[in-house]
Order: structure tokens, then C-alpha cells, then sequence
């Protein structure tokens, strides 16, 4: 599948931002999963990270429970961040 360049810069930049922009890099990294990057999960575990705002921690556990098709590796690896 094509990487969205454009859109993967968008969610870095979100990513940056404050919690309610870190909400909206968390919900599209979940929606777009496989339009992005290898490194798009790196992105995610640092959101996903205690260093984070509750609120968007949340979030991605949310986001995670909700995901139908989750990639196994970053499903363990998110869980482990999140416990």
C-alpha cells in the first residue's frame, strides 16, 4: 500500500502539539494505520507513553480496543506501554 506522505506529516506535527492535537494524531495514526510509514508505530508508543496526558493515553487504549485489524506486534507492544 502507498505511504501518504502529506498525511504522515500532518499526524507528526499533531503529534508535537498539544493534548487536543495529540487526540487527533492518535485517531488518524488509527484510521489510516496502512497508509502510513514503518515508523508511524514508533509514534504511537510514544503517545501511548506514561510521560503522556492521561486523556490521550486513553485515547489510544480506545483506539486500540476499537481497531478491528490490529498489527500483533504493535498490539503487544502497546499493551505493554499502557499497563
Amino acid at each position: 500500500m502507498k505511504v501518504d506522505k502529506r498525511l504522515w506529516e500532518e499526524i507528526r506535527l499533531k503529534a508535537a502539539g498539544d493534548e487536543s492535537q495529540k487526540i487527533e494524531a492518535v485517531r488518524l495514526l488509527f484510521r489510516r494505520q496502512y497508509h502510513l510509514p514503518e515508523e508511524s508505530k514508533e509514534l504511537v508508543l510514544k503517545l501511548a507513553d506514561k510521560q503522556q496526558p492521561d486523556a490521550v493515553r486513553i485515547v489510544v487504549a480506545r483506539d486500540l480496543s476499537e481497531t478491528e485489524q490490529k498489527p500483533h506486534e504493535l498490539y503487544v507492544d502497546l499493551l505493554e506501554v499502557l499497563g
